[in-house]
């Protein structure tokens, strides 16, 4: 049991929305109407997530379903086969919409006939190793649930004439007034179908009301109630009242301690009628996900509050991650008009609400799904009773909960209520739970639900002895006390443990740390949006996806694992206590590289066409010398003087200093390169003409040499029709071709682009985040939401989102190293902070360097080393410290060019070309040039990073180019972005840096350019 804690710690776990008032008499309670099919059953042919590839071969063919209770909690464990009568391999999909509320807490899939418990890991880690076993043919199976109590399962593969079975275990809290309603809609069936319904530690005589689905009938009797039947066609609702509620309850939880639930109630202490007269605050929440939730449900409430209650004023307060609004209302009309004329866009956050706004406000009513995706939002407590309405199924209901009970409040789900109980709940005065402790006032954490308008019900961790005392205010003037005295029975039921252990993770999970989250839901085995059951085929499976298999797994099988598992982690410790001496090597090797730059230069290979397969032998590096010992590390060297006028002119054959070169970056964006008659060499001298004509206003001088980029541009059909539209009708035209192409995340950043190009850029901030609350976000979309925030300057947001990215993919080096590029960034645009932000960023790119990454990530060591090196005299010479890296590794490689570039797509398969003067092309098997080019390793399994560098430019133009071998094409993010970072005076004080980036269409194949820097004497 965990140690109780020094001060009362109160979470929120909404139920319902009012208290179990009136209970009819035990019997069948009549039938509602039909609803949606649920659960719902789906087959892709071979695993292919493709619209070509779906069968409707699968069947349910037995469905057994099993609930026990205890008090006002349920456990209910699905038992279900799927059979594949068809003649081809299918994958299902199988989701179920559970009861509000609901918590997973196990799964298990059979493995040859043996049924495997599932184990708990991060959803992105369960969803690599599902996807990566589904494509060698193994057995996985893989869990997720979504904020709403949808529970979704994918199983591979489903082999023609046989079946898979499933097992599902989940705890509902009882609403206070449906009690627990599970919906099985019509078009479901099932060749066998079983249920059973049971108390826990009850007698029979507290025998609940139930409702049974459509063609089933029963009797409660000593053991319950148990129904069979064949071929059933389900339809209708599982619905259950208790009759008997206890006000307190104790159950142990299996391995955790016991738990206590309290459930009780006090008279009103007013009638329903709303209160008049206040002074409120109405927080709307404009984010982009908002546009998805009953908005005219939420208007026609907000006009009937207004009715009844006539406030003495009203601050409508909407907000996004942008910014918040506040304006005064008269009137309904006005509050309509108002909300009617709202500009839904951006990511759902509450940090831009601050005190200030909320001056003087007596009661708060916000409007929000909750699901934050920017910003941190512990820090949003405000002063006024807060009531938080959702309209939506899926919404944060334990954050909003949280907020809305700390205040005095309460959370109204008006999906589920209606508006005279919606009204009456926001007009009475509820108990207020200000503490629980033991009876030596120790703290009690505890979870607090809702217990109705005038009711309380609370779980937690129950004392070894003594009553427990509940400190509440709202039963008149100052506060009371409740003692409740724990039951002497405690047997074996998980609900209360469970429920306890998802609140702590649904109101935290935005604001603590992963791993610790993780942790409580391995203890209590819970799943949610941040950890998803998975199962796997073989203890190699287990071992070579790094996830421990279930405590419950065969001894035999175990050992197995035990033996790889350790082979493994040898095989770590070994590479780990080698990095160092691995690293150094290969940095001498640039090294010597970098100071003795021009060697013998094997045949050039020649030019791969688009389209065509790379050769065996990938990654074959020149000959190189021997490396040498580094000198000790010595400061960046002063930055040279810039040259006396800039020009383009024909390029002198002999290398030259860089202090008399200029180099210019012409941009290729969305420009096809395809096949051409011109020479190589004819096609650089045309750049570098076309790169002194573009340049003109768009010049950015700096020290040293200048850079121009083409204006972006693009094809795409809605940002054509913004283009020939009035800017006044904007809004109108954004909204027309939103509805038509909003569902992923491109033309947010496409319309953002465009914005920018415009001058607007607060606007294009603000439309980029939207991709943030699109339901096809993922870990890819924050990458590419924060790489854009970047280069807009909000930079904040951007390290935020890379938090989170490192966070949800350890495994991975690229967002540590991203993310340090961003401190750095944001570094150098703040006066205060810098030095933090440095040290920061020098530790991530050590952990880079410092780590033993999987062989997916060649050679990212030493462009992590190269950004490290750059920063190092910097930091040093703020006061802080470079120990984190090997001092033998702090030698700047200082270079007149450098590109480096990177993806935002696993599945994707790219090269950086360049083609440097005199017709020589750095590539994959050619990465060293005569003239000192350097090309890092190939990146064959997503995201980069390559680098090219060269010490000594020689006059001429060097066109960089992508070359694609194969694209994700099931990205929900849209194309592929490829980002190119172009550096001059690399590592130099009078360094610059300009970025470029292209797009991949799914599918796509061959070299496109990139980008053209052009050295002018």
């Amino acid at each position: 049991m965990r140690e109780l804690a020094k001060a009362p710690v109160i979470k929120s776990l909404v139920l319902g929305t009012a208290l179990l008032l009136s209970l009819p008499a035990p019997g069948l309670l009549a039938q509602e109407k039909d609803v949606p099919a649920n659960p719902s059953l789906k087959a892709r042919v071979e695993g292919v997530n493709d619209a070509s590839a779906v069968s409707k071969d699968l069947k349910i063919g037995t469905m057994e379903t099993k609930v026990s209770l205890r008090g006002m909690i349920a456990e209910t464990t699905l038992t279900i086969r799927f059979d594949n009568p068809s003649r081809q391999t299918l994958e299902g999909e199988f989701n179920l919409d559970m009861p509000l509320g609901s918590v997973v807490t196990g799964y298990a899939l059979d493995i040859e006939g043996t049924m495997v418990d599932g184990v708990l890991v991060p959803p992105h880690q369960a969803r690599v190793a599902y996807e990566q076993r589904v494509s060698r043919r193994v057995d996985p199976g893989i869990v997720e649930v979504s904020q709403g109590s949808r529970f979704s399962t994918r199983v591979f593969p489903i082999f023609p004439g046989r079946g898979r079975t499933i097992r599902l275990s989940f705890v509902t809290p009882l609403d206070p007034v449906k009690g627990y309603v599970l919906p099985f809609g019509s078009s479901v069936s099932a060749e066998s179908f079983k249920l059973s319904i049971a108390n826990v530690g009850s007698g029979a005589g507290a025998a609940p009301d139930i409702g049974l689905p459509r063609g089933m009938s029963g009797k409660w009797g000593e053991t319950g109630l148990q129904w069979e039947g064949k071929s059933v066609q389900l339809g209708g609702q599982l619905t259950i009242k208790p009759r008997e509620i206890p006000a307190i309850t104790l159950s142990e939880h299996r391995g955790e301690g016991r738990f206590f639930d309290i459930v009780d109630r006090a008279p009103a202490q007013q009638s329903a009628k709303a209160a008049t007269g206040q002074r409120v605050s109405i927080l709307w929440d404009r984010s982009r996900s908002r546009k998805q939730n009953d908005l005219a449900r939420e208007i026609a409430f907000l006009e009937s509050w207004m009715e009844r209650t006539k406030p003495a004023s009203v601050k409508l307060i909407q907000f996004d991650s942008s910014s918040a609004e506040v304006v005064e209302i008269k009137d309904a009309p006005a509050l309509k008009a108002a909300l009617k004329a709202t500009n839904y866009g951006g990511a759902t956050s509450f940090s831009k609400i601050n005190a200030a706004m909320l001056a003087g406000t007596e009661t708060c009513l916000m409007f929000s799904d909750g699901l934050t995706t920017l910003g941190a939002r512990s820090g949003f407590a405000p002063a006024c009773r807060l009531f938080a309405l959702t309209s939506t199924r899926d919404s944060d209901r334990a954050y909003l909960g949280s907020r809305a009970r700390r205040s005095g409040g309460e959370l109204i789900d008006l999906s589920a209520t209606s508006t005279d109980d919606a009204l009456a709940q926001i007009g009475l005065s509820a108990p207020k739970v200000v503490k629980v402790t033991d009876a030596q006032g120790a703290a009690i954490e505890a979870a607090v639900i809702d217990g109705g308008p005038s009711g309380w019900r609370i779980i937690g961790e129950a004392p070894t002895s003594g009553d427990i005392i509940v400190t509440l205010s709202g039963l008149g003037a100052g506060l009371s006390e409740r003692r409740y005295s724990l039951p002497m029975s405690a047997p074996t039921f998980n609900g209360p443990g469970a429920l306890w252990a998802a609140d702590a993770i649904g109101s935290n999970a935005a604001d603590r740390k992963t791993a610790e989250l993780l942790k409580i839901a391995r203890r209590y085995s819970v799943a949610s949006p941040i950890a998803s059951f998975i199962v796997l085929e073989t203890p190699n499976d287990y071992a070579d996806a790094g996830i421990e298999p279930p405590a419950s797994y065969n001894k035999q099988q175990r050992e197995v694992y035990n033996s790889l598992r350790a082979q493994l982690d040898a095989q770590l410790a070994a590479r780990q206590k080698t990095q160092t001496t691995t690293v150094r090597t290969a940095f001498l090797a640039r090294k010597n590289w970098w100071t003795s730059p021009k060697v013998a230069t094997p045949p050039v290979p020649p030019r791969p066409r688009p389209g065509t397969r790379r050769p065996n032998a990938r990654n074959v590096p020149m000959p190189m010398p021997e490396p040498v010992m580094a000198p000790p590390p010595v400061p960046l060297p002063p930055a040279p003087p810039p040259p006396a006028r800039v020009s383009v002119e024909e390029a002198p054959p002999e290398p030259v200093s860089a202090a008399s070169r200029e180099i210019i970056v012409t941009g290729a964006a969305r420009q096809g390169t395809g096949s051409s008659n011109r020479s190589r060499r004819q096609e650089s001298a045309a750049d570098a003409a076309g790169a002194a004509a573009e340049a003109g206003p768009q010049r950015n001088a700096g020290r040293g040499g200048t850079i121009a980029v083409e204006q972006w541009q693009s094809d795409r059909p809605y940002i054509a029709a913004l283009d020939a539209a009035p800017s006044a009708s904007f809004a109108t035209v954004f909204a027309a071709q939103e509805e038509k192409y909003g569902a992923l995340p491109a033309f947010y950043l496409d319309v953002s682009n465009w914005l920018d190009a415009k001058g607007r850029r607060a606007e294009a901030i603000r439309m980029v985040t939207s991709a943030l609350d699109l339901p096809t976000k993922n870990n890819d979309t924050l990458q590419v939401v924060a790489a854009r925030l970047t280069r807009l300057g909000d930079l904040d947001s951007a390290v935020w989102l890379l938090d989170q990215l490192v966070e949800l993919e350890p495994e991975r080096p690229q967002p540590l190293r991203t993310l340090a590029l961003a401190l750095i960034q944001r570094a150098t645009m703040r006066k205060d902070g810098a030095k933090a932000d440095l040290q920061r960023a020098f530790d991530l790119l050590a952990k880079v360097v410092n780590s033993p990454w999987d062989g997916r990530f060649p050679s990212i060591e030493q462009i992590a080393l190269n950004d490290a090196n750059a920063i190092a005299a910097r930091l040093t010479a703020l006061g802080g410290s470079t120990k984190a890296i090997d001092p033998t590794l702090l030698t700047m490689l200082d270079t007149d060019i450098r590109i480096v570039v990177e993806w935002n797509t696993k599945a994707t398969d790219m090269d950086l070309w360049v083609d440097e003067p005199d017709d020589e092309r750095v590539i994959y098997s050619h990465n060293r040039s005569a003239k000192g080019g350097f090309l890092s390793p190939d990146f064959t399994q997503g995201y980069g990073p390559e680098e090219y560098f060269i010490r000594k430019a020689i006059p001429g133009s060097y066109t960089i180019r992508m070359n694609t071998f194969s694209t994700d094409r099931l990205n929900p993010n849209g194309p592929t972005t490829v980002t190119g970072r172009i550096y001059r005076n690399f590592g130099r004080a009078n360094q610059t840096e300009q970025i470029i980036d292209i797009e991949v269409l799914p599918g796509s194949q061959g070299e496109r350019k990139l980008g053209v820097v052009t050295v002018v004497k």
